[in-house]
């Protein structure tokens, strides 16, 4: 049996590639790394994939409809497996402790979900049900 929350990020990006890269580095310098990260293109040229061999993380990336919430949506389609899933923005810099904090602010938890509501059976996990 596994130990501990498992993290994802998702990032859903449109037309800042060289931003992006910038926020995936900082991304591998968090003290305690995410278990994935799926990203979410506007366009095939808004993320350069010969990057992800160079991240200490598995890169998924998600094919959805061009705007924010509906590459939202498919990274949460994507990402189900997953005990919690931070949303970055593109250009986020996070502070490299933000995974670790997350985890014990979590842990045993509901502090919030996204989606339809009433959730999908397979959230209820999420809530504590």
């Amino acid at each position: 049996m596994r130990s501990g929350l498992r993290i994802a990020v998702g990032i859903a990006t449109a037309g800042r590639p060289l931003i992006l890269a910038e926020t995936l580095v900082e991304l591998a310098s968090q003290t305690r790394l995410p278990e994935s990260l799926f990203v979410c293109p506007a366009a095939a040229t808004d993320f350069d994939a010969s990057q992800a061999s160079q991240l200490p993380f598995p890169v998924h990336v998600v094919k959805g409809s061009r705007g924010l919430p509906a590459q939202r949506n498919a990274i949460i389609d994507a990402a189900l497996d997953f005990d919690i899933l931070m949303f970055f923005d593109d250009d986020f810099v996070p502070a490299p402790y933000l995974s670790c904090r997350s985890r014990k602010l979590f842990r045993g938890a509901c502090l919030g979900c996204g989606g339809d509501w009433p959730p999908p059976r397979r959230w209820h996990h999420w809530a504590g049900h």
